[in-house]
Order: C-alpha cells, then sequence, then structure tokens
C-alpha cells in the first residue's frame, strides 16, 4: 500500500479468494447465494461495490500497536443478532473473559470522547489504554463494533494471538430481526444521528458514534417484559456513556449501509461476511464459523488438525440438545485455540449449555 494509506478491500480479499470464501459459506447459508443472484454476481457487485474502498492503517501512533498479548484473543467478526449472546454466554461460562458489546463497553467509554471531530481516546493511548490494549484486556469480544474494527484485529495480531469466530444467519432473516428489535433513531440531541445497531458493516467501511438514547428509548427498547440483559444494557446507556467506536480514521472507506435499504443490508451483510472470512483465512488465523439455527459448523487453520474443513450437517432434534454437538465443538475449538483446559464436569458443562438458550 502507499505511504499513510491504509490497504483496500480488494488488496485484502482478491475477488477469485472472495468466491471462494463465499462458496464455503454457502454451505452454512442454504439458499442465501441464490437469491443474492449467485455466486459469480455476488462476487462481481463486492468488486464494483466495495473493491476500492480503503481500509485504515494500523498504526501505533493512531492507537493501533501491535498486540503484545501471548494467548489468542478470540474474535466475533459477526453482527450481532446472530447468536452472539449465546456464544458469549456459553463462553463466559466456561471461565473467559468476555466483552458482549454494548453492555460490557458502556461502563468503558465516556461520550464525550466520541464528540463530533474527536475520536475516541484510545487512538490517542499507548499500552493497555491504546485500541489494541482495551481488546486484549479480554479473551473473547463480539458484537457492535467488533465487526467494524475485525480488519484492525487482525492487522495487529498475528495467527498466534488471535482467533475468529464467525456467528452466521440468513441474511435477509437478520435483517429483518434486527430492524425490529434494535433499530431506533436518537431523538434526544439536536443533531440527526442514528444509533450503532441501525447500520450494517461493509467491507473496509467507516466508523460511526454512538448515539445516547432519552429515557423513553430506554423504555420503549426494555419493553414491558425487559430481560435482565436489556436493563442492564440500556440503563447505562445515555448521559456519558457510549460504545467503543469511532476508533480510526479511513479516508476513502466505504459508508456503512443503514438497515432501512432492506435487500441492500441482507447483500452486504452476506458480503461482510465473505469478506471477513476471506481476510481471516489469507492470514491462516484460525477459525470457527456456525449458524446456530441450523446447527451447522465449519472449522480450518486450528492447532493440532489439518485444515479439512469439519461440516456438520442439520439433524432434527429439540433444543436444546439441537446445538449439543455445535456446543461442544466450540468449546473444543476454544481449548485448542486457547491453550485452556476446561475443568468442569461434563454434566456441568451440559447444563451451562443448556442454561444460555
Amino acid at each position: 500500500t502507499g505511504a499513510g494509506r491504509g490497504p483496500t478491500a480488494l488488496e485484502l480479499c482478491p475477488a477469485d479468494e472472495f468466491a471462494d470464501a463465499l462458496g464455503v459459506l454457502s454451505a452454512l447459508l442454504p439458499r442465501a447465494v441464490s437469491r443474492g443472484g449467485g455466486l459469480e454476481a455476488l462476487t462481481a457487485r463486492y468488486v464494483g461495490r466495495f473493491g476500492s474502498a480503503v481500509c485504515p492503517a494500523a498504526h501505533a501512533s493512531a492507537g493501533w500497536p501491535r498486540s503484545t498479548r501471548s494467548s489468542r484473543l478470540l474474535l466475533n467478526m459477526a453482527e450481532g443478532t446472530s447468536g452472539t449472546r449465546t456464544v458469549n454466554c456459553w463462553l463466559e461460562a466456561a471461565q473467559l473473559r468476555t466483552a458482549h458489546f454494548p453492555l460490557t463497553a458502556t461502563e468503558l467509554t465516556p461520550k464525550s470522547a466520541t464528540a463530533p471531530g474527536r475520536l475516541h481516546q484510545c487512538t490517542r493511548g499507548a499500552g493497555a489504554n491504546s485500541c489494541t490494549g482495551q481488546y486484549d484486556l479480554y479473551d473473547y469480544v463480539s458484537d457492535v463494533p467488533a465487526p467494524q474494527v475485525a480488519q484492525l484485529l487482525l492487522q495487529t495480531h498475528s495467527a498466534s494471538q488471535l482467533a475468529a469466530v464467525l456467528t452466521l444467519r440468513d441474511p435477509w432473516e437478520w435483517t429483518m430481526s434486527r430492524t425490529n428489535s434494535h433499530s431506533q433513531h436518537n431523538a434526544s440531541e439536536d443533531r440527526s444521528l442514528i444509533d450503532d445497531h441501525s447500520f450494517v458493516s461493509v467491507p473496509c467501511g467507516c466508523p460511526w458514534r454512538p448515539a445516547d438514547r432519552s429515557e423513553a428509548d430506554r423504555t420503549r427498547m426494555t419493553g414491558r417484559s425487559p430481560s435482565r440483559y436489556k436493563v442492564e444494557a440500556y440503563s447505562r446507556l445515555g448521559k456519558e456513556t457510549g460504545v467503543l467506536v469511532d476508533t480510526f480514521e479511513s479516508p476513502g472507506c466505504a459508508e456503512p449501509t443503514s438497515l432501512a435499504r432492506h435487500t441492500t443490508a441482507a447483500l452486504d451483510l452476506l458480503t461482510h461476511n465473505a469478506w471477513t472470512y476471506c481476510v481471516a483465512s489469507r492470514r491462516r488465523v484460525p477459525l470457527f464459523a456456525a449458524n446456530l439455527a441450523e446447527d451447522m459448523f465449519l472449522m480450518e487453520h486450528v492447532p493440532g488438525s489439518n485444515d479439512t474443513r469439519k461440516l456438520l450437517s442439520k439433524t432434527p432434534s429439540t433444543r436444546p440438545r439441537e446445538t449439543e454437538s455445535l456446543y461442544r465443538e466450540l468449546l473444543s475449538f476454544v481449548g485448542k485455540t486457547s491453550g485452556r483446559k476446561d475443568k468442569r464436569q461434563p454434566e456441568k458443562i451440559r447444563a451451562d449449555g443448556s442454561a444460555c438458550w
């Protein structure tokens, strides 16, 4: 790449390798590729729409130094509303230090740091106070803003310092669910802002800042029968807290896609999933991709095993045993990539897995 310029989406994932990645993931997303127009059309769309988009370059001076961690960070590169909360629950029960944003980040990030014209304070930090360091506080990170900074974390971490997770969901179902359960307009400030759940990430996408929420917004979001998760998360949003975004600048980046553009958002979600899979695979990062709804997964570049992709077909059964095989394989993947030994008894492992549904 040129001096001071980050890589483009195509430089990180050439068209032929994008097509390969999309073909692999299509096994986990029945009918999604054909509904999107087919492999060739989706690849051409990726090249035309995002190929020249510029990603941020990771520099220590911008708060993104090389990681110094000695164990692997588990990064879920997928958007939320794809099973991220279930996976976070599984790994939290396995004694990993997890960050499922925004629930975790709201206590860490002052909103004033993301005021117009300013980047998050971690972009001016070093060591544990840098943006790299903020993520390295955890063993597993997921949900907004992890998908937007996946490429930066792949830049700052070697294959021995990072393992990738990709939770998948049918793109059109995801867009509808995300719109119905998360998207909202911020009405508590003079300027027009959209909150961090109202977009879908795209290859080499621009960052967006969080919106605060009024009391009415928080009441509406928690609903009449609020879950503990929503109550805890949204009670901390607003005032002087926000989500860990606005952590980079990248002239030439691609604008994230609004969920209001339903079909475009679905196609861009599929594109981003294939692109991040491609980028991670090119770096030989251990990777676990799964469709929790279909009870299917695949793995590659896993230490101590060959590169044969392992794929489970859907097997008819009832919850919670529906995902028992996937759950156990994920724990096996975590153990192999992190070096952790799960000391729980088998009965406790099964109970913890069931409790997360």
